[in-house]
């Protein structure tokens, strides 16, 4: 248990592709994780970021519920 929980705090490198309909929840990912580049593209914005693996679960899951919305 100890050893899950170090893990979902080990930080990781990653990017992702915001569609613009869903930009609004970019502000997650400045406020929980550590933006390290952001390219905005016609159809959204690709974000490279250093997160725990928590905080990426957490963000595809607002990710998926905003299509749902």
């Amino acid at each position: 248990d100890c050893l899950a929980g170090s893990i979902s705090n080990r930080v990781f490198r990653k990017e992702f592709f915001v569609p613009k309909e869903k930009l609004g929840l970019v502000h997650y990912l400045y406020e929980q994780a550590e933006v390290l580049s952001r390219q905005d593209e016609a159809e959204g914005a690709f974000l490279r970021v250093n997160l725990s693996v928590k905080t990426e679960e957490l963000f595809k899951r607002l990710l998926a519920q905003a299509g749902t919305a």
